[in-house]
């Protein structure tokens, strides 16, 4: 059998937890083509596609929607197709609805989902590579700031690895943290200082001191989830779904951050949900805020009893079992050893 990955972009060495990772991706593909006794697997650009029409592969999976993949599997006169995707938006449209309803195989990172009565389709959100190392010049940065940050880390109650969501206009992540502030929790912001502060994140000075920003100016590394006392993650994304915003749902699709916590074995608070139980998440590897951000000052009360009233003896059991949980069942050569074994018996 001859699979043929197109993806719609290139990416390489950007965070662990990036599903279009072309380099460590290939490698996965690589060992799971010798493991299955495959005749050839092939992943490149989907801009590239016609140099394969002559190879004739069995199987195209699009990794990732774009409308050229309509016009791609025009081209392939005798393959059959499969696509992992956010599929929720372009499974919407009219102009996508032939194309949906004739894949083989759908592979959807949305927990939303309008398709899951359709024959062979299977929710398969996003992981984590577990042999993710930047680039060389990013390791000797980082390196340069590994103590200074650990410094930081033991300084603080709580740390969040994120972006202040420019899409959204309610602000919530830059009012949730302004209350925590104020409630004299100090927090470490890991992520690009000047995106959040071009971001209405408006800060009362008389609570400055217990706001910091990450020395290294970037997003969080495997030692900081490892060594914070807590993780913070806020899964309400940049997706505007108005079906979910009016209900204040976030289940649209996880993000990068959970993925990275729970892999790096972090002391995580995430949002009571059936998305982030479907993962395996529960009270033995997680504190769980219920409240959502409709009402944000309810929401940090919660927070803050988290924190303040956590049981230290529990903090290690619960990273050891977040570490498992994500390290045996969400890493990426189990997403495609998983549409691998799919396809290879169809």
């Amino acid at each position: 059998m001859k699979i043929l990955i197109l993806t719609r972009r290139f990416r390489s060495y950007q965070s662990e937890a990036d599903e279009h990772d072309f380099y460590l991706n290939k490698k996965i593909l690589e060992k799971l083509q010798i493991d299955y006794k495959l005749t050839s697997i092939k992943i490149d650009l989907a801009l590239n596609y016609e140099k394969y029409l002559n190879w004739r592969p069995d199987f195209v999976l699009f990794l990732g929607f774009d409308p050229i993949n309509l016009k791609i599997k025009n081209s392939f006169l005798n393959s059959k197709f499969a696509l992992w995707a956010k599929c929720y938006s372009s499974s919407k449209k009219n102009e996508f609805k032939k194309f949906y309803e004739e894949l083989d195989f759908i592979f959807d990172s949305c927990y939303l989902n309008i398709l899951k009565e359709k024959k062979n389709y299977f929710y398969l959100p996003t992981a984590i590579h577990d042999n993710f190392k930047y680039k060389f010049f990013k390791q000797i940065y980082l390196s340069c700031y590994q103590k200074t940050l650990l410094n930081q880390v033991n300084k603080v109650d709580v740390i969040f690895s994120g972006s202040p969501r420019f899409n959204r206009k309610d602000n919530y992540r830059q009012n949730l943290i302004n209350l925590l502030i104020k409630r004299d929790i100090k927090v470490l912001i890991c992520a690009p200082k000047k995106l959040w502060k071009k971001s209405n994140f408006n800060i009362d000075k008389n609570f400055e001191k217990n706001l910091f920003f990450s020395n290294h100016n970037y997003w969080a590394t495997s030692e900081i989830y490892e060594k914070s006392k807590f993780v913070l993650d806020l899964p309400w994304l940049d997706t505007i779904i108005p079906e979910l915003e009016e209900k204040f749902d976030p289940q649209f699709a996880l993000g990068w951050n959970v993925f990275r916590s729970g892999f790096h074995g972090s002391n995580l608070i995430s949002y009571d949900c059936d998305m982030n139980r479907n993962i395996g998440l529960n009270e033995t590897n997680c504190s769980f805020y219920k409240s959502s951000i409709n009402d944000l000052p309810k929401l940090a009360d919660e927070i803050e009893q988290i924190i303040k009233n956590v049981d230290k003896k529990k903090i290690e059991y619960k990273k050891l079992k977040i570490k498992k949980n994500f390290t045996e069942n969400h890493t990426y050569f189990h997403r495609w050893n998983f549409i691998i074994s799919k396809l290879s018996i169809n």
